[in-house]
């Protein structure tokens, strides 16, 4: 049954890995927003 614990572990790595994924996209989302807020006040700012 090795194999059995082996397939558990490697869908758990799976999972884990996918999160992590999820949650760097949403960082990167909310770090666009912020960069993108930050422009238009600029520009703005400039005109």
């Amino acid at each position: 049954m090795p194999e059995a614990g082996r397939q558990q572990r490697a869908e758990l790595l799976a999972r884990t890995v996918e999160r992590g994924l999820e949650s760097g996209h949403r960082l990167a989302a909310e770090g666009q927003r912020v960069l993108a807020d930050r422009l238009i006040a600029l520009l703005e700012g400039l005109a």
